[in-house]
């Protein structure tokens, strides 16, 4: 596993969706993010991306952690799901999320 810390026009959910397609899984361990998987895969444009939203990939990964601990759930389960039903299923974060969670 791999911290991140530094430019991208891609936004926090597509930057997880993007490491999801690659494999890579980003998990938030107290205000850290770590990639784990074959992070030789993981190109020098994602880094620099990774680096410059940290923040927001931190606040995205945390709200919906919170809310699926509300629930009694693994959040981990929850983000990966979220993720693949967003980018292999097609659908928009908010509602990928909402569904993950079972909300919908």
């Amino acid at each position: 596993a791999v911290p991140i810390g530094g430019s991208s026009d891609l936004d926090a959910s597509d930057l997880i969706g993007q490491m999801r397609s690659l494999g890579l899984i980003l998990r938030l361990i107290p205000a850290r993010v770590i990639v784990e998987g074959d992070i030789s895969r993981l190109g020098d444009d994602l880094k620099v991306a990774l680096r410059d939203r940290k923040a927001e990939i931190v606040n995205c990964l945390a709200h919906l952690e919170t809310r699926a601990l509300a629930l009694g759930l693994d959040p981990d389960a929850v983000i990966e799901r979220a993720a693949i039903m967003e980018y292999d299923g097609g659908l928009d974060r908010a509602q990928a999320e909402r569904l993950a969670l079972g909300e919908e």
